[in-house]
């Protein structure tokens, strides 16, 4: 796992299975505002964008300090209903 942060942009990257090779993300969904999750063709979750750093934080707050990350995206209707997501 590592983190990368854009200052410019002011975003976070959680890459959460490496780097990820141009054209890797075949897919992006949004978990919630300003959250998103990038996957492969398979549907593995290759990692989480926060649009916005201040996001992060209160996302975590949102959700008591924890959020889960689905390691497939089929698993996502579980972890939004968990996490009041919906």
């Amino acid at each position: 796992m590592r983190f990368e942060y854009d200052e410019g942009a002011n975003a976070l990257y959680i890459y959460l299975r490496g780097k990820i090779a141009e054209g890797g993300a075949a897919r992006t969904v949004e978990l919630a505002p300003g959250v998103y999750l990038d996957a492969d063709r398979a549907g593995r979750i290759l990692g989480v964008e926060f649009l916005d750093f201040a996001d992060f934080r209160g996302f975590l707050q949102r959700n008591g300090g924890r959020v889960d990350i689905p390691a497939h995206i089929g698993d996502l209707d579980t972890i939004r209903q968990e996490h009041g997501l919906e």
